[in-house]
This record gives C-alpha cells, structure tokens and sequence, in this order.
C-alpha cells in the first residue's frame, strides 16, 4: 500500500516570509562519483525547469488610500529555489552515502532560515507534474483528504503509529510509504523549530554506528518515534 505518512509539531516561530526569501526549496543530494554528468546535469535541469516554472510573480493588489479613491500597487513573491550540494561534502563517519540527505536538509535550513518549505527529492527521482506546487500539496484541506491516520510506520503491525488526531494545518512533515516502510526518496519539512529537532535527531551519530539494513531509512523509523513523543 501507498499512501502518504505524517507527523508534526506546531512550530513556534513565525512562518511569514522576509523579502526575498523563497517559499520553497528544492533539495537533491548529488553523487557525481557513481552518475554520469550528462545524468546530473538532466536531473539537475528538472528541478530547475520545475523551480523556474513557478518562479518570480508579480500582481497587482487594491488597498484603500483614502475616502476618494484606491492606490493600485505591485506585490512581488519570490519564487522557488534549488540546492544541489554533493554527498561528499558532508561528513558521514564511514555510513552508507544515502545519509547526506539528513545533514544536506540541516544545510538547507541554514541557507534560507525564512522560506517555509524544504523538498528533498531523491537524485534518481524526476518531477512529472511541474503544474503541481508544493503550496497546493501542503494546502490543509488536500492534507486532511491524504492523511493515513492510525497507520503502522513500519507495515503490518508495528506497534509505532501516525497520530489519529492531526488536522491538515498541523502538518510539520509529510512523506509516503510503501510496501516495505517508510520511503524517504521524497519528503517535505516545513521549517521550524520541530523540523531542526527532527533532523538533529534523525543524524544522531548513534543510529549512523548501527548496522541498519536500509541505514537512514531504518533510522527514521526510530527518529519519527523519538520527535512524536517531543510533539506530543
């Protein structure tokens, strides 16, 4: 089964964007030392075809300037960044390379500490639907009509659970799962203060020393468990 897994906390910090600032950024991790170029440069092509096709708007906004008349203005809404940072560039103390994805995320955060939501797309994954925005996915009506409540992590009876109680503006953290678990090949945090616990708690370096058969992805499991119990 497919469907979509969430957890979250109500972040603290306020979420309004400061001039300039990117509502979203695009995060791929790269590894130019197993790909091809001509195969990052494709990849890396996709999230920027994407990224530009929701760029820079410009509209036009009415406010009252007085009794008399209205005052026409421009709004300006910067549009959707990418960041590619190589897997070599983060320390990762002898694990599997699919955990740069954790620290690259953190980097992120850093990067752009006002835009509101971060994407990690997996480097061999492509975007087929550039009109679908990531505003729209995290809209919470969409959210309350994906959401699998009461949904083992771990399938078909892990005794860990997504939470029966969320409403569709509640949601910190969405990403999907397939047969196997948790499927980390894509996911959206939106940033605050949950989302930095989180990822600090996801690259603890104890669970980087454990022999994990899918490594990261096993990892998470733990590290949902450990920020749902912050959140709750």
């Amino acid at each position: 089964m497919i469907g979509a897994i969430f957890f979250f906390l109500r972040s603290k910090d306020p979420q309004g964007l400061a001039a300039g600032a990117p509502p979203v950024v695009i995060v791929t991790v790269l590894d130019s030392a197993t790909f091809s170029k001509w195969y990052i440069d494709d990849i890396k092509e996709n999230r920027i075809v994407y990224a530009k096709r929701h760029g820079e708007i410009t509209s036009k906004s009415t406010f009252p300037f007085d009794s008399h008349y209205n005052m026409i203005r421009l709004l300006t809404f910067p549009g959707y960044e990418t960041f590619f940072p190589e897997a070599s560039s983060y320390e990762l103390n002898g694990a599997p390379k699919s955990w740069a994805k954790v620290p690259a995320m953190r980097h992120a955060l850093t990067l752009w500490p006002y835009s509101t939501y971060f994407w990690h797309l997996d480097q061999t994954a492509l975007i087929m639907n550039p009109d679908l925005t990531i505003d729209s996915i995290m809209a919470p009506k969409r959210m309350e009509k994906l959401m699998i409540k009461d949904q083992p992590i771990v399938p078909p009876d892990s005794v860990i659970k997504t939470f029966t109680h969320l409403h569709g503006d509640q949601i910190d953290f969405a990403l999907t799962q397939d047969a196997a678990g948790l499927a980390p090949g894509s996911f959206i945090l939106r940033r605050g203060d949950w989302a930095i616990f989180f990822l600090d708690t996801w690259f603890d370096p104890l669970y980087r020393s454990y022999n994990f058969q899918k490594a990261d992805t096993h990892a998470l499991v733990r590290a949902s468990y450990r920020s749902s119990e912050k959140s709750s």
